[in-house]
C-alpha cells in the first residue's frame, strides 16, 4: 500500500522508530531539497536528520510526527 493511501498519523503510527528520508518526502509530499533547506531554517521548526550511514539519513518518527502535530496546532 503507497504512503498517499493512508493518512499521515496512521502511517507514522505502524513505523519503526527512524523514517528514511524517501519516507519523510512521501508523508510530507515535499522534495529532498524542501527537506533539506527545512531542516536547516530552525525557525520552521522541522526536525534534524540523523546520518545512519555514509550516504544515508532518517528521521526520528516522533519528531515527525510532533512537527505534523505542530502544524495543525498552528505552532510553527
Amino acid at each position: 500500500m503507497k504512503i498517499e493511501d493512508k493518512k499521515s498519523s496512521e502511517y507514522l503510527d505502524q513505523t519503526c522508530f527512524l523514517l528514511s528520508l524517501k519516507t519523510v518526502m512521501e508523508i510530507t509530499g515535499k522534495s529532498r531539497s524542501t527537506l533539506y533547506r527545512w531542516e536547516a531554517d530552525s525557525s520552521n521548526g522541522f526536525p534534524s536528520k540523523i546520518t545512519i550511514g555514509p550516504n544515508s539519513v532518517a528521521f526520528r518518527k516522533d519528531d515527525i510526527a510532533a512537527w505534523i502535530d505542530s502544524l495543525s496546532r498552528g505552532d510553527c
